[in-house]
């Protein structure tokens, strides 16, 4: 039998425990920093929405050394709070969620209710951080909130993970299949080639309306909508998902390829009877996305009587610029636009190969060695063409 000390003292162990694991399982934090870091931000700011923001938007899974680096003023946390919590309230205000002029209790109710449409959860490896201005995390932590404010997804929804480990080497983002959660590696360490295009790219991607890689880095290499249209809507590409992985890398040859195929493919719609989609995407009697629109129906009623099908045999591809299957299917968009078939609709195959001996045509049915260039292919595929054209 225990006496009632000894039962006392197993009451309070046990007590004690539970006090443990309930932290523990709910807030991996040491008690009072974030509650530190938002009064230092409210101290800098006064502003009740900044603070509201902080402590019910943003989680941080930091280390204890880290968090009591956040509220020195000789630090870069708190001055990067102050940017990144006031375009989390420019972002709710695009989204119909006004919480200027409102007093503080309004702020903390309107604020918390804000969390089905945006939330920051930051994790960073370590029990020590830098906490400067010049910190990697904070660079990305500060950045994401300007980036959502600038490119907001169609859903109106970014719940967002930032994870930043001292194991990780570039910026990679994942994003759900709905365009609302987002799961972010970032190097802790050492800077990422392009850190910030790399946070940014799957939401201007995304902004843009744009599911396709090759086709939004061709829209961004134009600025021009259509150009990466002509890819999506007239365009069919049967090639090796390592060589999709590569059609919209910028240093390679893809996507500089495709603003002249695309150009000339525009032009060809446009000789036989199409909008002119440069020009009307371009204009400025309407908004711009007013016009976006009519391009897009108008696109959609020509990919009735266009369509190009390239097919590169295996599962990875050349992609620089001197690549030769790059090379056919620009020089085919040039002797379309010069070349324009007589025919009221025209449907454009191109198989590349590395059978092939020859580059071989049956009507618009082309046929290309893959490795190997021979002599005279431009103008093999120039032919048909020239012979199927009407007056130009």
């Amino acid at each position: 039998m225990m006496n009632n000390r000894a039962l006392c003292a197993v009451a309070l162990c046990a007590v004690a425990l539970c006090v443990v694991a309930l932290g523990t399982a709910t807030r991996p934090v040491f008690a009072g920093e974030i509650e530190d870091f938002a009064t230092a931000l409210k101290e800098a700011t006064g502003d009740p929405a900044a603070v509201a923001v902080l402590s019910n938007l943003m989680t941080f899974k930091l280390g204890k050394k880290c968090w009591a680096k956040l509220p020195g003023k000789d630090q870069g946390a708190v001055h990067a709070a102050s940017f990144s919590t006031r375009d989390v309230a420019a972002f709710a205000k695009a989204q119909g969620d006004d919480w200027a002029g409102l007093d503080q209790a309004q702020v903390e109710s309107k604020v918390l209710a804000f969390k089905a449409k945006f939330s920051l959860e930051t994790t960073v490896d370590g029990d020590d951080c830098d906490a400067k201005q010049s910190s990697l995390w904070l660079g990305y932590w500060s950045s994401l909130p300007a980036i959502v404010k600038n490119f907001p997804p169609p859903s109106g929804k970014a719940i967002i993970k930032l994870d930043v480990s001292s194991k990780t080497r570039d910026v990679t983002v994942d994003v759900d299949k709905d365009g609302t959660t987002f799961s972010i590696k970032a190097p802790k360490d050492i800077a990422a080639k392009d850190a910030q295009d790399k946070l940014e790219r799957p939401f201007r991607k995304l902004n843009n309306g744009f599911t396709d890689d090759f086709a939004f880095s061709t829209k961004e290499a134009t600025g021009d909508y259509h150009a990466g249209w002509v890819l999506t809507k007239l365009h069919t590409f049967k090639i090796g998902a390592k060589c999709r992985a590569k059609l919209g890398d910028k240093n390679l040859g893809a996507v500089h390829a495709a603003t002249f195929a695309t150009r000339d493919i525009a032009e060809y719609a446009k000789a036989s009877g199409a909008e002119d989609w440069d020009a009307l995407e371009g204009s400025t009697a309407n908004d711009p996305a007013f016009n976006r629109d009519l391009v897009a129906k108008d696109m959609d009623k020509f990919k009735g009587r266009f369509s190009i099908t390239i097919n590169v045999e295996g599962d990875d591809c050349d992609a620089q610029q001197s690549s030769l299957w790059l090379r056919y299917w620009t020089t085919i968009a040039s002797a379309l636009k010069s070349y324009p078939p007589k025919a009221k609709k025209v449907a454009i195959v191109l198989n590349v190969t590395s059978k092939a001996k020859d580059v071989t045509a049956t009507g618009f049915t082309f046929t290309a060695p893959r490795d190997k260039e021979v002599v005279g292919w431009s103008d093999k595929l120039e032919a048909p063409f020239r012979k199927a054209a009407g007056k130009k």
